[in-house]
């Protein structure tokens, strides 16, 4: 089951990652946006850097492996990464995570193969438009 909680005051991304860097690596305890610790000694058997598409993704197959001790930070206050939607004159406009880019090369971006397991509705896209 996933756990929201807010930790307080905005977090520094890259004073996070340096933060969880001494934690992980030395003795020194974890203070980041009035997060002191995790309320036990064992602690989380995985900490998840952002709540984005990869984030959530990441514990979701950490979790169906059967990992149920997990983490998931997020610096913001919401979950979803660059993939959001904004009023624009009265018309809901989708923003970020528009196009799945690296489709047709020798490696084909994973993100694709997971749009094609799930039957996600897609529309092939040539951005090669000639300079003007």
């Amino acid at each position: 089951m996933l756990e929201m909680r807010d930790l307080g005051a905005p977090i520094n991304p890259l004073a996070l990652i340096v933060a969880l860097f001494l934690t992980l690596s030395s003795t020194t305890t974890l203070v980041v946006g009035g997060f002191t610790g995790f309320g036990s000694a064992a602690g989380p058997s995985v900490i998840i850097v952002g709540a984005g598409m990869s984030g959530i993704s990441a514990g979701k197959t950490l979790s169906d492996a059967g990992i149920k001790n997990l983490l998931i930070l997020e610096a913001t206050d919401r979950i979803g990464g660059r993939m959001r939607k904004t009023n624009f004159a009265g018309i809901n406009v989708e923003m970020g995570a528009n196009w799945v880019e690296g489709v047709n090369g020798d490696t084909v971006n994973p993100i694709w193969t997971m749009a094609n397991k799930l039957n996600l509705r897609k529309f092939r896209s040539d951005f090669r438009w000639p300079l003007l």
